[in-house]
């Protein structure tokens, strides 16, 4: 029975052994790191390694992705309180303009109530008596009555 291939070399397949990396304290640690394997005729696209850079918050790009997503973070927070408070105060002056609008409202009828009571003919009679005045009867009427113009002829033959 012919016997089985042997497997590459780890270094092959993976890629050189993980770095050495400090640890909290400051001793040296053997930090395992997950590495995909390394396929031949395979190139890691550059928006991955970028990417992976960022991420790690010991170099100067990470640290400044942090603060930044930080940054935005907080500011989204104190934009949406800030928001939330602006909603309440326009609210509250919803509220009292509306309340106000009602007030008028029932001002505006009243009005309109004291407009129909003054103009009903028991009040005009009741103030044309206390101003002195009387009702004529109809032997003193005058009426006066317009006749229409007539209109001119074609011919131009005014009379």
């Amino acid at each position: 029975m012919p016997s089985a291939p042997k497997p590459p070399p780890v270094g092959a397949v993976f890629g050189p052994a993980p770095p050495t990396v400090r640890s909290a304290v400051g001793t040296a640690a053997d930090a395992p790191v997950r590495r995909t394997p390394v396929v031949p005729g395979y190139r890691t696209p550059r928006l991955q390694t970028l990417a992976a850079a960022l991420v790690r918050t010991d170099t100067p790009a990470g640290r400044a992705l942090l603060f930044l997503t930080s940054a935005l973070l907080g500011a989204a927070l104190m934009l949406g309180a800030w928001q939330g408070y602006r909603y309440e105060r326009l609210l509250h002056s919803v509220g009292s303009l509306e309340q106000e609008q009602r007030r008028w409202h029932e001002r505006n009828k009243q009005v309109m109530d004291a407009v129909v009571a003054l103009r009903s003919p028991q009040h005009l009679e009741a103030a044309a008596r206390k101003l002195g005045l009387q009702r004529i009867d109809d032997s003193h009427r005058l009426s006066v009555q317009f006749a229409a113009p007539e209109a001119p002829t074609r011919g131009g033959d005014a009379p």
